[in-house]
């Protein structure tokens, strides 16, 4: 297949080519201006509780599910070869990032055509939720990449279907699932598919021989998973992956209640940073694909159908609601439905203006306004600012400064408070400025350790949500004690103070 498309390659013209070397460049230009912004909490997390410790520990603990295992294996030897920088932690999901666009640019080809492809890429390359999950250090970007491959995949087995073709749908589906387990729903959705092909009429082999070969593999993701999943379910339990807090069933009224709620989460999440009108345009380009999929599509079944009734068949028959980022994998498919729609749309335009004599496109028109939309797209993304420190994330924009702050004042007797959220932020610095971590009062060692401290930084960051009070109650200052604050530092989004003799319990 990718020898096909490949030949394909060479014979396009060079301002198509061009075009997508140039959308390449601005996807890379935009994802690398963010990846050094300050470390969020998850991430940070990542790095210090599991990928900067050896694998056994981090690829068999897992007390929470922001341990995506897939992203800790490659995190560890990443940072084992150039250090804990930030980039340097962010690097496997940021390399991640950058391939989704050519990936993302294949699989439309595959499903529409080359224009339809062209234009999908440069809505890939500015969209700020696939930017913002290219720069945060977790499995996301990873998983999103690999269920594009899985798709290609899939249309691979449904032309020409191989062994090789299956043992690369085995190995990747079960990558995904390594990646982050919400791979359920996408897998799911990607097995839906090619059943319904095959209700079509859309898969170039015998029926039944095609069903045996898929619920083999099927059976081989499966076992595959569980071996990769052992040590975890050894250590850790089952119930730490299937029945944790994030995966645990609602009731069916907190379910129902919450539901419209997520809903537009979602909507919210995809479309940050994008201007209403655009927003708005992408859902119509959408649902023209969708409409005109038998002339535009190349193949008989949108992958729409089995995205939706996966995904919300799912998390209804397991009564959650995911958060938004959950859902990333699908955001280049919907784009890509969005750009085949709107080529459709164009094209029939420009015939009728053809016909009055009202319009002669040139060959290359369309590839460089694909890039320009690109170029005002990114300015706009960049301007907004909408990748750098998304909302949904617990962060800390100050950790750095406030570490820098620390460092020249911290002396022996000194204790540090934070809320337990942003202080993992503050930990990687510490770690990273070389600072023992022995000064951070860290609640779950119990107050032993903290005795006999003579001054206290107490650290709150009003502006993400963490005032001085939530600092104060997960500390071990007595409480009801009148504390005699001096702020001694303040920066954009928090606030250091100090606190002389602090009286601990």
């Amino acid at each position: 297949m990718i020898r096909r498309l490949l030949d394909g390659w060479r014979g396009e013209t060079n301002a198509h080519r061009y075009s997508l070397v140039a959308l390449l460049a601005i996807g890379t230009g935009v994802r690398l201006f963010f990846l050094f912004q300050p470390m969020m909490q998850d991430e940070a997390a990542n790095y210090m509780y599991f990928a900067a410790k050896p694998l056994s520990y981090g690829l068999s603990h897992y007390p929470e599910p922001s341990n995506h295992l897939l992203n800790t294996f490659l995190m560890h030897w990443v940072t084992r070869v150039f250090g804990n920088a930030v980039w340097a932690i962010r690097l496997p999901a940021f390399i991640s990032g950058i391939l989704l666009i050519p990936v993302a640019y294949l699989l439309i080809r595959r499903l529409y055509n080359k224009n339809a492809a062209l234009l999908a890429t440069a809505l890939v390359v500015v969209a700020p939720q696939l930017i913002a999950y290219s720069d945060d250090a977790r499995g996301y970007s990873l998983q999103a990449l690999i269920f594009a491959l899985l798709l290609l995949t899939a249309i691979w087995l449904m032309r020409s279907p191989s062994v090789r073709g299956w043992i690369w749908f085995i190995v990747l589906s079960a990558l995904g699932f390594y990646a982050v387990p919400t791979m359920l729903y996408f897998f799911a959705a990607a097995v839906l598919w090619m059943l319904l092909s095959i209700v079509f009429k859309d898969v170039r082999q015998k029926t039944w021989s095609f069903i045996a070969a898929l619920a083999g593999s099927c059976a081989a993701v499966v076992l595959i998973v569980f071996l990769l999943y052992l040590p975890i379910i050894v250590v850790s339990g089952l119930s730490s992956v299937t029945s944790n807090t994030w995966v645990s069933s609602r009731t069916w009224s907190a379910f129902g209640s919450g539901l419209w709620r997520v809903l537009k989460q979602y909507s919210a999440g995809w479309n940050d940073g994008i201007p209403m009108v655009i927003a708005i345009l992408l859902a119509l380009g959408m649902i023209v694909s969708v409409v005109f999929q038998k002339k535009i599509g190349r193949t008989k079944v949108s992958l729409f159908y089995p995205a939706v009734v996966a995904g919300f068949g799912l998390i209804v028959i397991q009564r959650v609601l995911p958060p938004s980022r959950v859902w990333l994998p699908l955001l280049p498919v919907y784009l890509g439905l969005s750009a085949a729609g709107f080529v459709f749309t164009g094209e029939k335009v420009g015939e009728l203006l053809e016909k009055k004599r009202k319009l002669d496109v040139r060959p290359y028109l369309f590839p460089v306004v694909v890039c320009v939309l690109a170029l005002l797209l990114g300015a706009v993304v960049v301007t907004s600012r909408a990748p750098y420190q998304p909302n949904d994330q617990v962060r800390l924009r100050d950790a750095e400064k406030i570490v820098e702050y620390l460092q020249t004042r911290l002396k022996s007797g000194d204790i540090v408070y934070s809320e337990a959220n942003i202080r993992k932020p503050l930990e990687y610095y510490f770690i990273r400025h070389g600072i023992p971590l022995s000064y951070l009062y860290i609640y779950e060692l119990g107050n032993t350790p903290y005795k006999n401290r003579k001054r206290a930084f107490i650290v709150a960051a009003p502006g993400e949500g963490y005032p001085l009070q939530k600092t104060l109650d997960g500390s071990n200052l007595q409480h009801g004690k009148n504390l005699h604050l001096v702020k001694v530092a303040e920066f954009s989004h928090s606030v250091v103070y100090l606190l002389e003799n602090p009286p601990l319990d």
